[in-house]
């Protein structure tokens, strides 16, 4: 009976450790350095972008080139880079050149998520974001559902 008692505690304790740890190496500012939306991947840092050939496709039956797909590309993502997260021990603050908004995070070790509670507009009621995320060599990378794709952002510290 003792042996399964300390094996509950050592592991509520333990996941008690990794969310404080995940939270103290989540504390600081955060760019974004790169994002994949569905198929295309944008490296911010590098000015560089791929985009598969079905992508290319779609582009050329609409009559347009692989230059124009490239500038279209970068300007949708492109906006993602003035995007900071700044994350304290309680709240997070997104901030744009636009616009600051304040809000909540809740780390779930046991999804390997994190709940972000922000309101999106200035006067806007706050909307949940759930994201999968890692922080491995120091970047944290998270991953968001949309209506049919996954977004993908890798985020550096400043």
């Amino acid at each position: 009976m003792n042996v399964k008692l300390n094996l509950l505690l050592i592991l509520v304790v333990g996941t008690n450790i990794a969310v404080a740890q995940d939270q103290s190496l989540l504390q600081g500012k955060w760019k974004i350095i790169s994002a994949k939306e569905d198929r295309v991947y944008y490296n911010f840092a590098t000015d560089s972008i791929f985009l598969p050939k079905e992508v290319l496709n779609e582009i050329y039956k609409d009559g347009h080139d692989s230059t124009f797909a490239v500038e279209l590309y970068k300007s949708i993502l492109g906006s993602l880079r003035n995007y900071r997260f700044s994350f304290d021990k309680d709240s997070v603050c997104l901030e744009s050149k636009a616009a600051k908004s304040k809000g909540v995070y809740h780390i779930s070790n046991s999804q390997d998520s994190i709940d972000l509670l922000i309101p999106m507009t200035v006067g806007g009621s706050p909307q949940l974001l759930r994201y999968g995320y890692t922080i491995m060599d120091k970047l944290l990378t998270f991953t968001i559902r949309m209506d049919n794709y996954y977004r993908t952002l890798v985020l550096q510290k400043e």
